[in-house]
């Protein structure tokens, strides 16, 4: 029970983390209260992001970031995880002392709209029918945007503040766009106030395991795989292969380093997913191609 304890908590703080690193480094000055005495308090100097209680284990993990007037500040994300008899594991603390003070702009002058409108200029995106789904809503004004022909669903948006070394800490709008145009869903921090893209980040990842790693960028650190190895040379698909056809690496292959890939046709379950796994209507052609 311990050994489960104590895996759930690796596995949380791992991906928890992977956000927060994006922006910790323009985050000056660290701050020293207690995060247990911030949460009690309940007032809108923090906003929780969200918290859940392992059923195996009893841990309650409560992720918030920091916040100014009730507005979250990207960069302070933390977390707080408490074992089922109320004593406390593990913290982490991201905030900022005094964060208030580094606030260089805080009126939010540009509407949701007309960031995503300034975003598609500098991004040369061909916008049409830019309407609201769902009102602003909260003191960080979340809205939900239709797809406004620029993304394949719909664009969310919503007050936040930003930080850097450069421009202090300023009123923000975070909005996200899955361009029609390309694989790349990105998200975007823009000044509220000038329309200026603060910061940009792709949230799709791609690595093609059959295809060329010379123009990745292996500078920071080398993967090393440990253990046994029987890789044979990359094999494609057949170009007759059929829709409902994938390219896998089937059981019990555990990964490329361990075998080959292959195709399987038709791997669905026919009670499960009635009309195969991209189709949700029946009718034909797919829904989507993308994994869900």
């Amino acid at each position: 029970m311990k050994l489960r304890k104590l895996l759930s908590l690796v596995l949380m703080l791992i991906c928890f983390s992977t956000y927060a690193q994006k922006h910790s480094k323009s985050l000056q000055g660290k701050a020293t209260i207690s995060l247990e005495q911030l949460i009690k308090k309940k007032d809108n100097s923090i906003v929780i992001s969200k918290e859940n209680t392992s059923s195996l284990a009893g841990i309650k993990h409560i992720y918030l970031r920091q916040a100014i007037n009730g507005i979250e500040v990207l960069g302070t994300e933390s977390s707080l995880h408490i074992a089922a008899d109320g004593t406390t594991l593990k913290t982490n603390n991201n905030f900022v002392e005094n964060v208030s003070a580094t606030v260089s702009s805080g009126s939010a002058s540009m509407s949701a709209s007309q960031v995503i409108t300034a975003v598609s200029q500098k991004k040369g995106y061909s916008l049409n029918n830019l309407n609201v789904l769902e009102s602003a809503k909260g003191l960080n004004r979340k809205t939900l945007f239709t797809s406004a022909g620029i993304s394949n669903r719909t664009i969310p948006a919503k007050l936040v503040y930003f930080q850097d070394a450069l421009n202090g800490t300023r009123i923000a709008w975070d909005i996200s766009i899955d361009e029609i145009t390309s694989a790349n869903w990105y998200n975007y921090i823009v000044d509220a106030a000038t329309g200026n893209i603060l910061a940009t980040y792709n949230w799709t990842i791609s690595c093609n395991i059959l295809g060329d790693h010379d123009s990745h960028d292996h500078s920071k650190k080398e993967n090393v795989f440990v253990g046994p190895s029987n890789k044979p040379l990359a094999t494609t698909p057949s170009a007759t292969a059929l829709v409902g056809s994938y390219l896998v690496y089937p059981m019990p292959v555990e990964s490329p380093n361990f075998g080959g890939a292959s195709v399987v046709t038709d791997p669905d379950n026919a009670i499960a997913s009635p009309f195969g796994w991209h189709d949700t209507n029946g009718t034909p052609g797919a829904e989507f191609t993308v994994t869900r």
